[in-house]
């Protein structure tokens, strides 16, 4: 397995599994990659219609040529659409990825850790048309480069981010710590509701002060980076609460 890059931006989360996993973000190289991948799939499939097409008509381009105004925004329309089908299908049907995607071996997830569902996957899918703008994904390119998870225009507004695969960690066993009560579980999740209303200083300290109460059992390295890491801390105090009899 290749080394991740130290600098490169990653998301990390807990699952209910008791395994960390992180999630090193793609950049604008292996996006890129997986894209020009996919290009090839699609006009392999486009040139075989052609070809296709050649066999009933003399001169497709010629044909299509002399179709009317209408006629040729609804087939413009229609091939825009056959693209959209083509990107959100894979993405549905191979867990966040496309052909290119699977051959580079990235994915696409939302930025919560959890898979990609059919309305994320629609809107980031049907915003390539913004990203694409003025030409050659320039837009899309651009917002890669500069935002901090890596994110085209489509993925900020769909909540998405495309991860290259994982790599697993076990965490402690929890069968250390004694179960929450109710109570405990309610204040716990509370809490978690309302983390992300806090900033800089109170939210470590508060995460801080929940975990050594409700989680003893983990070293003072792995609570650190629960600390320091509010969506993997929200994940494993949730997992906690509802780990309650």
């Amino acid at each position: 397995m290749t080394p991740r890059d130290p600098l490169a931006p990653v998301l990390e989360f807990a699952t209910p599994e008791r395994v960390s996993l992180i999630l090193p973000l793609a950049g604008f190289g292996h996006r890129a990659l997986a894209y020009l991948v996919d290009v090839a799939a699609q006009f392999g499939f486009w040139a075989t219609v052609y070809f296709s097409m050649t066999l009933l008509v003399d001169h497709p381009a010629a044909a299509f040529s002399a179709l009317s105004g209408t006629t040729v925004t609804v087939l413009v329309v229609g091939l825009f659409l056959t693209q959209w089908v083509y990107w959100t299908a894979s993405e549905l049907l191979l867990h966040g990825q496309t052909l290119g995607k699977r051959v580079v071996g990235l994915r696409v997830v939302r930025e919560d850790g959890a898979p990609v569902d059919f309305l994320s996957s629609a809107v980031r899918n049907l915003l390539r048309a913004v990203d694409f703008l003025p030409l050659g994904y320039a837009l899309g390119g651009l917002s890669v480069l500069l935002t901090e998870r890596r994110q085209r225009v489509g993925d900020v507004v769909a909540g998405t981010v495309v991860a290259v695969e994982a790599h697993r960690v076990s965490l402690p066993p929890m069968h250390c710590s004694p179960k929450l009560t109710s109570k405990e579980s309610e204040l716990v999740l509370e809490f978690v509701s309302r983390l992300d209303s806090l900033t800089g200083e109170s939210q470590r300290s508060l995460s801080k002060a929940f975990l050594l109460r409700f989680a003893k059992e983990l070293p003072d390295a792995e609570r650190q980076r629960l600390v320091d890491n509010a969506s993997a801390c929200k994940e494993f105090l949730r997992q906690r609460a509802l780990g309650a009899s």
